[in-house]
């Protein structure tokens, strides 16, 4: 017996990244995220080489709802499954506070009358540096460099879903 699976998407998210860029709401969230990794100096451009593996690179869109508001995120994101493992990047690992710490510091700041305050770093994942040459596309839409030439981005810092972060 086979079954027919319907898969939906949130009608407010959109298909692809061209979709996006033509509501005003995604276009801004796409380009502040571009915005921020070029502050944070996480690539330099270059042009195409045709010895060098560029990754593909995708655009991940959702809304975040709050109690105050709709926040449209865009993130612009390595496909993970196409990069070639090494010895550096067998192991996976992000700096994260994990549940033993949390619970101890509430159970502190109940007994000694501390406040606590929840933070959000939309681009703390961003730290990592890159020690091996990587080569991923330019987010699709918000391209930049000469026309006519093929530029990729150099990283120099991890982008979310690399294996090397």
């Amino acid at each position: 017996m086979a079954y027919a699976v319907k898969l939906t998407q949130d009608p407010d998210t959109p298909r692809n990244w061209k979709h996006a860029l033509n509501d005003p709401d995604w276009a801004e969230s796409m380009k502040k995220e571009k915005d921020a990794l070029k502050k944070k100096d996480t690539y330099t451009l270059t042009p195409r080489k045709p010895e060098m593996a560029v990754l593909k690179g995708l655009w991940r869109c959702r809304i975040k709802n709050t109690s105050q508001e709709s926040i449209y995120k865009s993130l612009w994101v390595v496909d993970g499954s196409r990069q070639m493992s090494d010895h550096t990047a067998e192991q996976k690992w992000a700096p994260v506070a994990e549940a033993v710490t949390i619970r101890t510091m509430a159970a502190l700041a109940a007994t000694r009358g501390w406040s606590i305050r929840q933070g959000d770093f939309p681009t703390a994942y961003l730290n990592a540096e890159v020690e091996t040459p990587t080569y991923v596309e330019q987010p699709h839409g918000l391209e930049e460099g000469e026309s006519g030439i093929d530029m990729v981005w150099s990283l120099t810092k991890a982008l979310y879903s690399m294996v090397q972060s």
